[in-house]
């Protein structure tokens, strides 16, 4: 329930904030402006959880992102003089 409200705030900020650009027309009409697309993503949400694909989507990025720092530290290391 706490997540459910937290998600919903955050989706409501995003929401927000992607009413404030001007509405423009993409793909000639299909979608007139951002609000068409919270409407299609919230319509799939009946189908799909969208908080289950969202969270597995973080964890990937976050495991990636590690995988990423792992790997520069890994390089500054062997850029040291003197270390194997």
């Amino acid at each position: 329930m706490i997540l459910e409200a937290i998600g919903l705030l955050i989706f409501n900020a995003i929401n927000f904030l992607l009413n404030l650009f001007p509405v423009t027309v993409i793909f000639g009409g299909i979608l007139p402006d951002f609000g068409a697309m919270v409407s299609l993503i919230n319509s799939v949400s009946c189908i799909m959880p969208v908080g289950s694909f969202a969270a597995a989507l973080g964890v990937w990025l976050v495991l990636a992102n590690i995988d990423l720092l792992i790997s520069v530290i890994n390089w500054v290391i062997k850029k040291i003089p003197g270390v194997e």
